[in-house]
Order: C-alpha cells, then structure tokens, then sequence
C-alpha cells in the first residue's frame, strides 16, 4: 500500500479538526477518531523513542489498511515521523511528557520548567500544524493550570 494522498485524508490546507457540539470536523464532514497507540519504544540510533524509518513506514502501511486514521504517541516525535504519518494520511495526537504526577503547584520554579518543556515540545513539532494541533490545545490547557491555578497540593 502506498503512502495516502493528503487530500483524501483532510490534511490538506489547514486540515484542523475543530469541536461542533460533542463531534469532531474537518471542513464540513464529521471526523470519527479510529485511533491507536504508537510507543513506547527504546530509544533508536539517534536518540529517538521511535523505531527506524523504514520499520515506521511498514507499521503506518499496516494501519491504514486497518482503517486508522490517528496515532497516538507517548513522547513527542521526531519531525520524520511526523512526515510518514502525513504520507501515509494518519494524524497524530502528540503527549508531551511533563511532570504530571508531581506536586507543581507549589513551587513556581517547577511551573516555569513545566511550561519550558511543554513549549520545546511544541516547538519541535513546528511547522507540522496538521499534526501537532492536539498537541497545542493540550498543551495550553496545561500551561494556563501550571499559571493560574491557587490550588495547593498539600490542601488536598
């Protein structure tokens, strides 16, 4: 099977899935996450938490044969696998790993290396706009709680 044209897969132009009530669009059509996960991987010859290229491209091939339409990953990937997702029509929902089960209300030196992170994060990701928009909103959700929230760790 060879890598799916973008433009029958919504990834084409701004190709941003926007929220209508409780579905998912792309322009004017409902868009049904068919997802699955993609990671944890031992780190590859560059450092990468992804497996080689070519072992990507066979694994992408096999689930658009499925019918997956996303991935999801567990660490933020490098921009090749950003692009083989794109080739072979799969979005990608990107988690940017952060301290999330440690206190960091409490100290902002903690918040500011939380939000340093998320942002390298995303900023890794630029110029993958089609891919990485899910990353961002996530990530903005996080940044805001690390800036404005008083809750307190120890209150709960």
């Amino acid at each position: 099977m060879q890598p799916v044209a973008a433009s029958h897969c919504g990834l084409d132009g701004d190709g941003r899935p926007r929220v209508e009530g409780k579905f998912l669009f792309l322009d004017a059509e409902k868009f049904f996450v068919r997802g699955v996960t993609y990671g944890a991987f031992p780190p590859d010859r560059h450092g990468h938490q992804f497996p080689e290229s070519s072992d990507v491209a066979k694994d992408f091939v096999l689930m658009r044969q499925a019918g997956i339409n996303t991935v999801l990953t567990y660490t933020v990937p490098p921009l090749s696998v950003l692009d083989q997702a794109r080739d072979h029509g799969l979005r990608v929902i990107v988690t940017v790993p952060w301290m999330e089960y440690v206190c960091f209300l409490d100290r902002s030196a903690t918040r500011r290396e939380i939000r340093r992170q998320v942002r390298a994060a995303i900023a890794s990701c630029r110029n993958r706009r089609m891919n990485c928009s899910l990353a961002k909103a996530a990530a903005k959700i996080i940044l805001t709680a690390t800036r404005r929230s008083k809750l307190s760790c120890r209150a709960q």
